[in-house]
């Protein structure tokens, strides 16, 4: 967390210009982040529930559209990033696999302008994303479907007069399970996420 907060405050040194004066309109651009696992596995042979922990860089594009109003700011956003985070585990009978190929959301955001170039703000919607998963027991199993979902976070951005904003985010997602013949798994995990863009 320390890194990600140090990282950000590199992103938002990147340019020296003016702030800008108002945030409304249309803003898009890229993004990279770290996926953080928290999905729960509980095959129905085990007691225990198995958590997968592995985490994941990965890369996307957002677009989104805000309105200001003096000091406050709602707005509208809608990502899709390529995740391909593969994992693995073994209960005490049962060996899976679990896959996360993309994720996408569409959210609302609303926060406040504490000056006039720095945005934080509260996030949240709805989620989609393509799962894989199989299992080894008696007999094998499979499935890859694309489930819904729910997601929220914090966030923070910085916008300069020219355009160019940068931004911040951690969000938590948490997914429909995926339901295999011995083995029920609960896709969820953090994001830790940073974006350039541009306004216009």
């Amino acid at each position: 967390m320390r890194a990600f907060l140090l990282s950000s405050v590199v992103v938002f040194g990147l340019v020296d210009a003016a702030a800008a004066d108002d945030m409304s309109g249309r803003f898009a651009g890229p993004s990279v982040g770290l996926i953080l696992n928290a999905t729960e596995s509980r095959p129905e042979m085990d007691n225990v529930p198995d958590v997968l922990d592995d985490s994941q860089i990965f890369g996307g594009v957002y677009v989104g559209y805000d309105w200001q109003n003096e000091n406050s700011v709602v707005g509208a956003i809608v990502d899709f990033d390529y995740v391909d985070m593969a994992s693995s585990g073994k209960a005490e009978l049962t060996n899976y696999t679990y896959d996360v190929d993309w994720v996408a959301t569409a959210r609302m955001r609303a926060g406040y302008t504490f000056t006039p170039d720095s945005l934080l703000y509260l996030t949240g919607g709805v989620a989609a994303g393509r799962f894989a998963a199989s299992e080894q027991f008696l007999a094998s199993d499979s499935v890859s479907e694309v489930k819904m979902g729910a997601v929220a976070g914090v966030g923070f951005e910085y916008a300069w007069q020219n355009g160019l904003l940068a931004k911040s985010e951690l969000l938590y997602y948490d997914f429909k399970g995926l339901d295999l013949a011995n083995t029920s798994i609960s896709p969820s995990f953090y994001t830790m996420k940073l974006g350039l863009g541009y306004r216009f």
